[in-house]
């Protein structure tokens, strides 16, 4: 199992954002490390709905940050956003029924996810921010 920790490679050039990047990995890292641990069947449910909730949240905010900025592929990135949304809640959904799962494949897909997405997809919202910043310094 592929162990995710903060990169730099990460960073989009948003204090906000990647902030709020860097906590989505510690939030995966603590679940790898649960089911290092052997507390997998404990910690997932929780663990996933705290993810949830957060990733949610900070969707919003990375939604707003594309909108103010008039980023153009905001409604494809939001597409992207409901996707991932979507499979985890449904994977929660199947686990507080009492469905098996196997918790390390659910923290790669977790893992890669992120990763692909902030570094697929979030750096194209860096790149579309850095010319504004410029024009507020030059203003």
């Amino acid at each position: 199992m592929r162990v995710i920790q903060w990169q730099d490679s990460y960073r989009i050039g948003h204090e906000t954002i990647d902030g709020q990047h860097r906590k989505l990995v510690g939030m995966i890292a603590s679940l790898q490390q649960a089911i290092a641990d052997g507390k997998a069947d404990e910690a997932t449910s929780q663990t996933l709905k705290d993810l949830v909730d957060y990733t949610q949240y900070h969707f919003r905010d990375e939604e707003q940050v594309m909108y103010e900025i008039a980023f153009p592929d905001l409604e494809y990135h939001k597409h992207l956003h409901r996707q991932m949304l979507d499979q985890v809640i449904q994977i929660l959904t199947n686990i507080k029924s009492g469905r098996p799962f196997n918790a390390p494949d659910l923290v790669e897909y977790l893992t890669r996810w992120l990763s692909d997405h902030i570094i697929g997809e979030d750096l194209k919202i860096g790149h579309a921010l850095r010319p504004k910043r410029r024009q507020l310094v030059q203003t």
